[in-house]
């Protein structure tokens, strides 16, 4: 029971859908935020509090495609402050906040093995239910040159900013319309001992319910370069150990996980990606053999 006034079922409620085919990942996610279980008492408006997120992205080595929806009806939990919510360092909530929509395009194709061109197309609709609607889109061209394994070069040429968090969180008609040529410059290991990274692991093939025994424990929260795994001191996890962070689907190696905090069945650390490679939660974290 909520602290309200009208005595009404205060729940909230989401489900997180994600199908991988190969290259191909539909995902999904629904939030219902205080149902009004006492619908049929008579007299009693009930005001609709939904959430949900729709999206689609095919990937190849040279090319990837993706496009996403959002939309959150007004006073939703996550977004009724300006500021968003933090749990476990994370803003939970979609950037735009509650009462909006948002269409996203994005695409990459890779023109040699060291160039690549990518774009990214973003329509959104704030403050939908209010007079004060505000419609905004971005856009950003980047062109990315992979000039040594050490560092990167881009070229982006963009209009307005991305979208940013919080009810009524347009920007201002100058800064939605402002055009920005930028030069970016990247460099990953300037001080690193020079080891070789892998590019690709191959995991032993094992039957599902064997798989989690000492094989690979799964990221279960990133914030920043710091995250937690789903394994501790009694899978073999030592504080200063490095482990090797493996995208789920692809088993392809996308970073490292050190460990600086270790529990009996849970390790927090820091998270260090490979060069254009991003380490995303639910990666596979492969754990040390027995006796290592």
């Amino acid at each position: 029971m909520g602290g309200r006034d009208e005595l009404s079922d205060q729940v909230m409620s989401n489900l997180d859908l994600t199908y991988r085919n190969g290259g191909l990942n539909f995902y999904g996610v629904l939030l219902v935020d205080d149902i009004k279980l006492r619908w049929w008492h008579k007299g009693e408006r009930i005001q609709r509090k939904l959430g949900w997120i729709f999206g689609i992205q095919k990937e190849t080595k040279r090319w990837a495609l993706g496009a996403e929806f959002a939309s959150f009806d007004r006073l939703t939990y996550t977004h009724q402050l300006q500021a968003p919510h933090i749990y476990h360092g994370v803003g939970l909530g979609y950037p735009t906040g509650a009462d909006s929509k948002v269409i996203t395009l994005w695409g990459r194709w890779q023109l040699m093995p060291r160039l690549q061109v990518s774009g990214m197309l973003t329509r959104s609709w704030l403050d939908r239910k209010t007079q004060n609607k505000d419609f905004e889109r971005y856009w950003a061209l980047s062109l990315q040159w992979l000039a040594s394994p050490n560092s990167l070069l881009a070229l982006h040429w963009t209009q307005g900013y991305p979208p940013k968090w919080g009810v009524g969180g347009g920007w201002s008609e100058d800064r939605e319309r402002a055009r920005f040529l930028i030069l970016e410059g990247r460099f990953f290991g300037l001080w690193s001992s020079g080891e070789e990274k892998p590019g690709k692991i191959e995991l032993e093939e094992t039957q599902p319910e064997t798989a989690t025994e000492g094989k690979f424990a799964l990221l279960t929260s990133l914030s920043g370069n710091k995250g937690t795994i789903s394994a501790g001191s009694q899978q073999g996890v030592k504080v200063g150990m490095k482990l090797i962070i493996a995208d789920f689907a692809t088993n392809k190696a996308v970073g490292y996980f050190t460990a600086t905090q270790v529990k009996r069945d849970e390790a927090s650390g820091q998270i260090e990606s490979f060069p254009k490679e991003i380490v995303q939660v639910g990666s596979k974290v492969i754990l040390p053999e027995k006796g290592r």
